[in-house]
C-alpha cells in the first residue's frame, strides 16, 4: 500500500543521490553531459541506479550497499505517486529482468518490489476473453496467500507457478523475460574471491564491499560496467556455469 513520503516525482534525482550518495559524481556527470536540457527521471535511475546495482549483483556480496539500494528500491515502489513506482518497476525491474539478472536480484527484494517483479514474469493474456485473465489473475493471488505471499515464494516457484496455472487455462502468451541464473551452478565462495581479484587489476576505490570506480564522466562509467560484465562472464565460464 502506498505511502506519503517527502519528496515527489520531479525530486527523484536528488532523491537518488540522498539514498545511494556513492552514485553523486556519477550523477554530476550525467547532468553535465545534458547541460541545459536537464534528463528525465527514467533516464537518471536507468542510466545510473540501474546499472550500479547490476555491479552489486555481480559481485554476489550480499553487503550494506546491496540491501541499502533494494530497500530503497522498495520505497519507491511504495510511493503515493504512480509515476515514482513507475520508474522502479520500468527503469529499474523490467531492465534488471531483461539482462538476466531477475534471479540474483531476487533474494534482495522487498514485498512490494517482488510484487512488480511477478508482474513482469508472469504471462500476460492478449487475445483471449477478459473471464479467463481474470481467472487467471485470481488463481495466482490464492496460490500466493497459500505460500505466505511473495516474500516467501523463490522466483525459480514464481516461474513454476505461472507455468502451471498457464498450461491450466490454455493461454498464449508474449515471450518469456529471460530469467536464468548463471551463479546457480557456482561455487560462490571461489566465484567472489576471483571477481575481487580481477576487480583489484582496474582502477577503483574499495568501499566496505563494493569496488567503485574512478571515473570522470559517464562514456567512462559505462565503459567500466561493461568491463564488469567481460569479467562476470569469463568467470563464469571459468567456474563451470556455462554449460
Amino acid at each position: 500500500m502506498p505511502v506519503t513520503h517527502d519528496y515527489r516525482y520531479a525530486e527523484l534525482t536528488r532523491k537518488l543521490v540522498e539514498a545511494v550518495p556513492e552514485l553523486s559524481g556519477w550523477c554530476e556527470a550525467l547532468l553535465r553531459d545534458w547541460g541545459e536540457d536537464a534528463p528525465g527521471q527514467h533516464i537518471v535511475y536507468g542510466d545510473l541506479l540501474t546499472p550500479y546495482m547490476r555491479v552489486l549483483l555481480d559481485s554476489g556480496e550480499s553487503g550494506e550497499a546491496t540491501k541499502r539500494v533494494f530497500g530503497f528500491l522498495e520505497e519507491l515502489a511504495n510511493h503515493e505517486e504512480e509515476r515514482v513506482q513507475e520508474v522502479a518497476s520500468v527503469s529499474v525491474l523490467e531492465h534488471l529482468a531483461g539482462r538476466g539478472y531477475l534471479g540474483p536480484a531476487w533474494p534482495y527484494m522487498l514485498e512490494t518490489t517482488r510484487r512488480f517483479a511477478l508482474n513482469i514474469v508472469m504471462w500476460h493474456p492478449s487475445q483471449h476473453s477478459s473471464l479467463a485473465a481474470d481467472e487467471y489473475d485470481q488463481r495466482w493471488r490464492e496460490e500466493l496467500e497459500k505460500r505466505g505471499g511473495p516474500l516467501n515464494v523463490t522466483l525459480r516457484e514464481m516461474l513454476a507457478l505461472r507455468d502451471e496455472l498457464a498450461t491450466q487455462h490454455g493461454l498464449v502468451f508474449r515471450a518469456a523475460v529471460k530469467t536464468y541464473d548463471p551463479f546457480q551452478r557456482v561455487d560462490m565462495n571461489r566465484f567472489n574471491q576471483r571477481f575481487r581479484e580481477e576487480l583489484a587489476k582496474l582502477d577503483g576505490i574499495q568501499r566496505g564491499s563494493v569496488w567503485l570506480p574512478k571515473v570522470r564522466d559517464v562514456d567512462e562509467l559505462y565503459h567500466w560496467i561493461s568491463q564488469i560484465s567481460e569479467i562476470r562472464e569469463k568467470l563464469l565460464e571459468e567456474l563451470g556455469a556455462s554449460g
